[in-house]
């Protein structure tokens, strides 16, 4: 019994050691204004105690232990252990894109030798029929010297006729289709040659070693920073037709060529960037403020304006001055305001830094085209004004004023 006990021990720690490939789709996507965090979820069950290896493969090529995090949960005493990060370097011949596209170029291939097979059929049948009408001719002309022409010569002739005309048409054809086939064609040959020169791809493969006391679930997170996205801001804003209410709305246009499509995700939207804070500082009275941009250097003496303008400050100890005056009170937002639930505020930051959650499911695509999503609606009570210039322009016009949102 002790030799079988022994290579029982040898097989779970066989087991043990085998990595253990993991599906993880991607879930959420927080876009900033350069750059992009795509997050990734997979689950598995651990098959017992001891340390294991999970596998994550096919991630976009490029990216570095600084530009991934990784969560794990699961199993109570579960431990997060080391996380490697290796380039599955490999033959552009071996990937599924090559593959693809000779399979491609194999149809058009097919289809090329079809068209071709079949106008060289037609046009044999037109040498013959065109042999033959010039026999029917001369029949016909031989005939009308002695005697009256048949109905059954007549109607052959037509018969040719109509013939003839639809291989033609048919030939017409088969030239416009090869021409767009010729076309097709050379597209495949271009990406094939320029995945040619490129030799070979380089996706990423994530190891994630973790310690579980016992068999149980593991929940893995792995998120990375993708550089090829980013998002913009765009707003609009709408008088209602009894002019009572003003909508602003903020819209995200989002732009991304990372390679892989975002099908099914949540979107947060955020205005922060990761290299820069957005606090607001702040600064006790009696200190002069200065500031530098662009190689010149600029001062000024009111602190509250230079908090509001910028937040790379140089605090100096200088001479003692007067803080500034308070300023007026700004009169109260309307009471009709309301924000509509387009997208929900999940982090404020200190400062100016905001993340928004767009509500619903979306996909984004990898073509480098923007697209737009809305991301928060505010409505506001504005006070209308009636302007004109009739000297100049004969129509009158709507100015909308209303207190800036906090």
């Amino acid at each position: 019994m002790r030799p079988i006990w022994c290579l029982s021990v040898l097989t779970v720690s066989l087991a043990a050691q085998r990595p253990l490939p993991m599906e993880a789709p991607i879930q959420r996507v927080r876009l900033h204004p350069d750059e992009a965090w795509v997050t990734r979820v997979g689950s598995l069950r651990l098959p017992g105690e001891g340390t294991h290896r999970v596998v994550v493969a096919g991630l976009p090529p490029g990216l570095r232990l600084e530009d991934l995090q990784v969560r794990a949960q699961g199993t109570p005493g579960l431990r997060l252990g080391d996380v490697g990060l290796v380039s599955e370097v490999r033959q552009v011949q071996e990937t599924p894109e090559w593959k693809a596209l000779e399979s491609e170029r194999e149809m058009l291939r097919e289809r090329r030798d079809g068209m071709e097979a079949q106008g060289e059929a037609n046009q044999q049948e037109l040498t013959y029929l065109k042999g033959l009408q010039a026999a029917y001719d001369k029949e016909i002309s031989a005939r009308l010297t002695t005697t009256t022409t048949g109905t059954s010569a007549v109607e052959l002739g037509k018969g040719i006729q109509v013939r003839m005309a639809e291989l033609l048409t048919a030939d017409r054809k088969r030239r416009r289709d090869l021409e767009k086939l010729t076309k097709e064609e050379a597209r495949v040959d271009a990406e094939m040659r320029k995945r040619t020169g490129e030799q070979r791809t380089a996706p990423t493969r994530v190891t994630v070693e973790v310690t579980a006391p016992k068999e149980g679930r593991l929940e893995l997170e792995l998120s990375y920073r993708q550089r090829q996205a980013h998002w913009k801001p765009t707003y609009e804003a709408r008088l209602s037709e009894d002019r009572s209410r003003l909508d602003l709305v903020l819209t995200a246009a989002v732009v991304q060529r990372t390679g892989e499509a975002w099908d099914g995700v949540r979107l947060e939207i955020s205005n922060a960037r990761p290299s820069l804070s957005l606090a607001v500082p702040t600064y006790r009275e009696g200190e002069t403020v200065a500031w530098e941009k662009e190689g010149r250097r600029y001062r000024s003496t009111e602190v509250g304006t230079v908090q509001a303008m910028t937040n790379s400050f140089v605090v100096e100890s200088r001479a003692q001055i007067a803080a500034p005056a308070p300023s007026p009170q700004r009169p109260a937002a309307p009471a009709a305001a309301a924000v509509e639930a387009t997208g929900t505020t999940i982090q404020e930051a200190s400062g100016l830094a905001a993340t928004f959650l767009v509500d619903g499911i979306k996909d984004v695509p990898s073509d480098g085209e923007p697209h737009r999503f809305r991301v928060l609606a505010t409505s506001l009570a504005p006070t209308i004004t009636l302007f004109t210039t009739p000297r100049l322009d004969p129509k009158a016009f709507l100015m909308a004023r209303f207190e800036t949102p906090q």
